[in-house]
């Protein structure tokens, strides 16, 4: 199964840049991704929209019944709009499936927003003297957090969503033929 979950809720947003709110944008690409998954043809899940802690346990209700992945989209916060740009994927420290499969992700979305800033460890903050980003070590399969640009760059954002909602699911399908085939 491939889970993909919209980062933040509704009571906290996320980053905001104007008109363009994180959360929102995660729900977009959420359903967009899913939408192309199901056209590839695997097996793949929204997580509702709820707190960290409630998306993470239905993901980890459904995981134990299949080999899974996991995906929550997040967009990064900050920057000075048109020059701090450029797209991350987080993987959980020690978890060999969970870098394949921040690889395989990055790769699509580095194509669409750069600079690539790479494929990294997801602590909390970027900061290794910090526990490991909740999602990512409490999630029961292979999971990863995007970033794909800075909310400063909304405009953008939108006007690719689409295209790389595309890549991400294929990236995603790969990333689960190839979990199948190791477990």
């Amino acid at each position: 199964m491939i889970f993909v979950s919209a980062g933040h809720s509704e009571t906290d947003p996320g980053a905001i840049y104007r008109d363009f709110i994180e959360h929102d944008e995660a729900v977009t690409w959420r359903d967009l991704i899913v939408a192309s998954v199901n056209g590839l043809i695997a097996p793949v899940m929204r997580v509702p929209v709820g707190t960290l802690e409630e998306k993470v346990a239905f993901i980890n209700a459904e995981c134990a019944k299949n080999h899974s992945i996991a995906i929550e989209v997040h967009f990064n916060a900050g920057g000075t709009p048109g020059v701090t740009k450029g797209s991350e994927t987080l993987y959980c420290p020690g978890s060999a499936a969970g870098e394949l499969l921040a690889r395989l992700v990055q790769g699509e979305l580095a194509a669409i927003f750069t600079p690539d800033r790479g494929v990294k460890p997801g602590y909390f903050r970027m900061d290794p003297t910090k526990p490991v980003d909740y999602f990512l070590r409490a999630t029961h399969c292979p999971a990863i957090i995007i970033e794909p640009d800075f909310v400063t760059n909304g405009g953008f954002i939108r006007a690719h969503r689409i295209e790389a909602c595309h890549a991400v699911a294929k990236a995603l399908v790969q990333a689960h033929q190839i979990v199948q085939d190791t477990e």
